[in-house]
């Protein structure tokens, strides 16, 4: 088997911990830890209102979704589009690598089209899920700052 590199093994670990910390578990990590040899990996991942916001802290969901009527409002400070960072494929709109729209409106249910952090983590979780899936095992966990 090839060793984990430095990186990914530091974001297992840490995420790991922040689980361990954030979150009590429903169950003993000695019984979700079943025998086998390959390893075996939790995800955590934060799902507060935070994660709305773009990797600078800014809260675009829902930005530029306006009726008609209030059009004179659309170029003011919800714009409708966003410049697509390096290397994020919009979730809703692959195609538009330039700009794409920050909300998408399908059968009247608006959806989260934006690079924010909650995107940009699925997208890393994605792309650490196809390179090492066939190799390991992953756990995903995500915890609230509520009381059960």
């Amino acid at each position: 088997m090839r060793p984990m590199n430095k990186t990914l093994r530091g974001l297992v670990l840490g995420l790991a911990t922040l689980a361990m910390v954030a979150s009590p578990w429903s169950i003993p990590i000695s019984v979700a830890a079943a025998s086998s040899d390959r390893p075996q990996i939790v995800i955590a991942l934060g799902n507060s209102e935070s994660m709305d916001g773009d990797l600078g802290g800014a809260i675009m969901t829902g930005s530029g979704q306006l009726s008609s009527s209030l059009s004179s409002l659309y170029n003011s400070s919800s714009p409708v589009d966003y410049t697509v960072p390096s290397g994020f494929t919009p979730p809703l709109t692959p195609t538009q690598t330039a700009s794409a729209p920050y909300t998408v409106s399908s059968n009247g249910t608006l959806y989260d089209n934006s690079a924010s952090r909650l995107n940009v983590a699925k997208a890393g979780i994605d792309s650490v899920l196809s390179q090492y899936l066939s190799g390991m095992d992953f756990a995903l966990e995500d915890y609230s700052t509520t009381s059960l």
